[in-house]
């Protein structure tokens, strides 16, 4: 099973449906980052972490997390 978060929940990723008013798709915009994930950590956390908050703010997209909940989330995810 691949897992997806999405809306605040952990789900499987076939599952997830993202509605027509996700800012995604109404203003065709979005951030991506990838990274890598092992025994609990994530390689270059602080760095994925940096870009991905300084790119939401460049783009004037508003993120509902706090850096240390999006850490925990993505903490969770890999586990």
């Amino acid at each position: 099973m691949s897992i997806a978060y999405y809306n605040g929940d952990f789900c499987d990723f076939s599952s997830v449906r993202i509605p027509l008013s996700d800012r995604s798709i109404f203003f065709g915009d979005g951030i991506y980052d990838a990274a890598i994930g092992k025994g609990g950590g994530i390689y270059l956390e602080k760095e994925h972490l940096d870009r991905f908050f300084s790119n939401a703010e460049k783009m004037n997209i508003p993120i509902k997390v706090k850096r240390n909940e999006l850490s925990a989330l993505i903490r969770k995810l890999i586990s």
